[in-house]
């Protein structure tokens, strides 16, 4: 299963993403973790590993990663499907596991857009050959630039994040009709969400396909403070989402 997760920013999409990695990893599973957000740093951390060298610096920069997808060259993983091990070992992260891949980041001024990292997703989201105990979990970068860039293309499940804010619902809203009309299946997860307003959001949001309302946790708030590796015990409800995710794939 592919599984990519998005959301508005803040949403709380790196913490779902690095808790849900760790749940599917309890239950049995090989994940590997994809980060496609050009702008935060700090899925990473919250995995508890270093961060591995961006998969855009390995095919030589921006320019260089574009030009070696438009004209065919460069790596395999490119343009035919391949497993993980096939990576250059210098992009993978492992902790148990979890791997994590790094698809690139703006790190200065005058840097050129992102476009080029979400051609590079897109390809390795869509070539990926997961074997039958793996999954792959994405982070996006926030809102719907993703889309347009077409990083769906390959995935089985877009999963999206809502905290409590009218954006967010808007933006949810947005994403079920780009979904229906790529025939993807769309999951939500509510986030952040005591019981009063996480009925506000059922409400609005007319009870499609939420899998889990999930409370915010001050454990979780502090160990990003300081930049610290998130525990599943902070927020073991995530792995009732995993479960869930996995009866899909047996279905």
């Amino acid at each position: 299963m592919k599984i990519i997760v998005c959301g508005k920013g803040g949403s709380g999409k790196s913490t779902v993403v690095a808790l849900l990695a760790k749940a599917f990893e309890r239950l049995g599973r090989r994940v590997i973790v994809m980060d496609c957000d050009e702008s935060n740093p700090g899925l990473y951390r919250y995995l508890g590993v270093k961060q591995p060298k961006e998969l855009i610096e390995f095919l030589g920069g921006r320019k260089a990663a574009l030009e070696k997808l438009n004209k065919g060259s460069g790596p395999t993983f490119l343009h035919k499907e391949f497993f993980t091990e096939e990576l250059p070992r210098e992009c993978i992260e492992k902790k148990g596991n979890i791997f994590l891949i790094t698809i690139g980041k703006i790190h200065d001024f005058g840097q050129g857009c992102a476009c080029p990292m979400g051609a590079v997703s897109r390809k390795l989201i869509k070539n990926i050959k997961l074997k039958d105990n793996e999954i792959l979990l994405a982070d996006t970068d926030a809102g719907v630039e993703h889309f347009g860039r077409g990083v769906e293309e390959g995935c089985d499940i877009i999963l999206f994040v809502i905290d409590p804010s009218m954006d967010s619902l808007i933006l949810a809203q947005k994403v079920d009709e780009i979904c229906r009309r790529l025939e993807k299946r769309l999951f939500y997860v509510i986030n952040r969400a005591n019981e009063k307003i996480a009925r506000i959001i059922l409400e609005k949001m007319k009870n499609k396909n939420v899998l889990a309302i999930l409370p915010e946790k001050e454990e979780i708030l502090i160990a990003g403070l300081h930049g610290e590796e998130l525990k599943l015990k902070y927020l073991e409800e995530i792995i009732d989402i995993a479960d869930k995710l996995l009866k899909l794939i047996h279905h």
